[in-house]
């Protein structure tokens, strides 16, 4: 894609292959492996590959790469014909020498093109440039030049014809190369040696079983790579002709093609279920979900237990934005029991395991969320695939499962975290970051910090674009910051975006958020409208116990309280607290949310001179706000508390105690909202009052 000020940005989904050869679909295409460290392999080095730390050699590796392919016109595994022996080429096997690569079959038609024959050429490149080009291209990272500029010192005495500093290779340190680089085989056939004594059977068992999941891990990298690499997507690919294309574009073209394959395979129930979970990433369910549909029904025709499992827990995943979550959780228990208990099938595991908690979540079940996510970590720590970036996948969405369940400060030191981790793979500004600052920042507004939140939820909006939860999202911190207008118009574009995608998730909170600025605006007829039409949505979402019935009444207590009906108001807001208990005690969601169900029963009851009942109200809600954060840290939540507190004291008339809540509150808004927001200045305008 191109943004508007001109700079390149290179896109891919996982669809590639589609879109390399449309004559044939079917081919496979050597791409980078699902769920791994982002790569290109024809220039990756042996330690991205192995998962090693990815330092300045191997940028050097990369030159190496670049310049045999120069110098010979093909690469250096050119022997390779799938991406599970391009992965081994790199890993195991010594390229030829440059000059070699003029010696094979195929070599006269490269030198043809340079003008030269192939003797020339080989006479050229042999000496200096075989020593230089293999400098760069060994194994071990710590052999190779130590930067790009010694690589290019060493070219320029080649030119100068100076000596240089590489030295070529001895048959001593080949063959030193060749026992560490195949340590399996050298001990093995030093076993067969031994086996003249004993034990022969054993070792014999042993070496096929490791041969057998070694080739097991090739072959399943092989076809990954064949679906998953965004490196290798290079922009000519997706638009030979140079024109520009929407992601939009991108996946309908995938569509397109995808219709036109007849064959059931793998490749193809995989390739679906990634072109319907970008549909989701775009929240535009009305296109996923008959995508994820068909990668579900295609699959059951397969006996590949990771791609039946993957379909299944995707479709779970996509069903969770329509609101149909009992058959998600259904989908996700089927997806879960497809998977053995074998290692080859972890990152399979990993997967529907954090899809699952996102299920759980919007099932208010929050402790089984947040149980699964830690079992999705715990798998992944104990596999050989825990890479630096299925970190940062699996740990965000972990915060995430921590925020649902109402842990907000436990979610935020985990995003703190993950941004690091970010920032040191140089991707802050990418979609990945995004996601992180959207969460983050709904962690930050959750414990009264929505000056902090409302900047890294502007800036999630900024890199992923008007997406309808994230318009939503910077609405509700708006809101906090008693910027109404603003916060009516965002979630209004929100609740209409989600709309047009058959989000159902959004379109609730939209409403629910919606109803709430109404009544903060006094616009109590259209805050109406809002609660009636949100209410027979809950009802086709969620079971009665759902906590998001709990905020329902809320609200409408809060209405009827504003119409002049206390009565009616002091019913809803006890029902209101009811299930939003009984939801926690299940293990369900809303510990977040009952503190500021209290404070709103608590002004009721002011209201029904009940001021005894608000100072209880008021005190729970601010033990629970204080238990939620950094002891001593301030939160306008806890402010808000402290202003209902002191009006409950002031109502029974304890003057002096009700001084030192309003000061405090006051205190609490100012660090937290500003000292010009609406809620400090009547804070310390009370506490002035008091004191008089």
């Amino acid at each position: 894609l191109v943004r508007k000020d001109g700079q390149v940005k290179l896109l891919d989904f996982g669809i590639a292959k589609l879109l390399a050869n449309d004559t044939d679909p079917g081919l496979a295409t050597q791409l980078t492996l699902q769920g791994g460290a982002a790569l290109t392999p024809q220039f990756a080095a042996p330690e991205q590959i192995n998962g090693g730390a990815v330092t300045t050699a191997t940028d050097v590796y990369a030159l190496g790469v670049l310049l045999y392919i120069l110098l010979t016109g093909q690469h250096p595994a050119a022997d390779a014909h799938s991406a599970a022996e391009l992965v081994k080429a790199i890993v195991e096997t010594e390229p030829p020498k440059s000059s070699d690569a003029f010696g094979l079959p195929d070599s006269k038609a490269a030198a043809e093109r340079r003008g030269a024959t192939a003797d020339r050429l080989r006479r050229q490149l042999r000496g200096d440039l075989d020593t230089i080009v293999g400098k760069g291209l060994k194994k071990n990272p710590i052999e190779r030049y130590s930067s790009g500029a010694a690589m290019a010192d060493d070219l320029s005495r080649y030119l100068k014809h100076e000596p240089i500093s590489a030295r070529p290779d001895t048959i001593t340190y080949r063959a030193a190369k060749f026992v560490r680089r195949n340590r399996i085989a050298v001990a093995l056939a030093t076993l067969v040696i031994m086996a003249v004594v004993g034990g022969v059977i054993a070792t014999a068992l042993q070496a096929r079983t490791a041969r057998g999941q070694r080739d097991f891990a090739l072959r399943q990298l092989g076809r990954a790579e064949a679906l998953n690499d965004f490196n290798e997507f290079i922009l000519s690919d997706a638009s030979p002709s140079g024109k520009p294309f929407t992601v939009r574009d991108l996946l309908g073209h995938a569509e397109h093609i995808l219709s036109r394959q007849k064959a059931v395979t793998e490749n193809r129930v995989e390739l679906l279920s990634e072109v319907g979970d970008q549909y989701s990433l775009l929240e535009d369910q009305a296109k996923a979900r008959p995508i994820l549909e068909e990668a579900y029904r295609l699959s059951r025709g397969l006996s590949d237990p990771s791609v039946r499992a993957a379909a299944a827990c995707a479709l779970a995943d996509g069903l969770v934005r329509s609101g149909e979550l009992e058959r998600a959780e259904a989908l996700f228990q089927q997806g879960m029991k497809e998977l053995p208990d074998e290692p080859q099938f972890t990152l399979s595991r990993v997967d529907c395991l954090h899809r699952g908690s996102e299920v759980a979540q919007e099932r208010g079940a929050a402790q089984e969320a947040v149980a699964r996510m830690e079992a999705s970590l715990r798998v992944l720590r104990e596999s050989p695939f825990n890479s630096d970036w299925a970190r940062v996948l699996i740990l965000n969405d972990l915060g995430e499962a921590y925020r649902m369940a109402g842990q907000n400060y436990k979610a935020s030191s985990i995003f703190e975290n993950v941004n690091a981790l970010l920032s040191s793979m140089g991707r802050d500004d990418t979609r990945m970051a995004g996601v992180l600052y959207n969460d983050w920042g709904n962690a930050l507004v959750n414990l009264g910090r929505p000056l902090e939140g409302e900047g890294l939820l502007r800036r999630a909006i900024e890199i992923q674009g008007n997406l309808p939860i994230l318009l939503n999202n910077y609405a509700f911190a708006l809101r906090m910051l008693a910027r109404f207008s603003e916060a009516a118009d965002y979630s209004e574009k929100a609740y209409k975006g989600a709309l047009e995608t058959k989000d159902r998730f959004t379109i609730y909170r939209a409403l629910q958020l919606r109803a709430a600025i109404y009544l903060d605006k006094h616009d109590f007829a259209r805050s109406a409208a809002m609660l009636a039409e949100l209410e027979p949505l809950l009802r086709q979402m969620f079971p009665p116990d759902h906590m998001s019935f709990g905020q329902l009444a809320s609200l409408k207590a809060v209405l009827a309280s504003w119409q002049g009906d206390p009565q009616r108001a002091l019913q809803l807001a006890n029902e209101a607290v009811s299930i939003l208990e009984a939801s926690i005690k299940s293990g369900g969601r809303g510990r977040d949310f009952l503190p500021t169900i209290l404070i709103r029963r608590s002004t009721i009851e002011r209201e029904v001179a009940q001021p005894a009942q608000a100072e209880a109200d008021a005190t729970r809600a601010l033990e629970q706000f204080q238990a939620a954060v950094q002891p001593g840290a301030f939160s306008s939540l806890i402010g808000g508390a402290y202003l209902n507190l002191g009006k409950a004291l002031q109502a029974q008339g304890e003057t002096a105690q009700a001084r030192v809540a309003f000061r405090s509150a006051a205190d609490h808004f100012s660090k937290t909202l500003g000292p010009d927001h609406p809620d400090s200045r009547a804070a310390r305008q009370l506490a002035g009052t008091t004191a008089q």
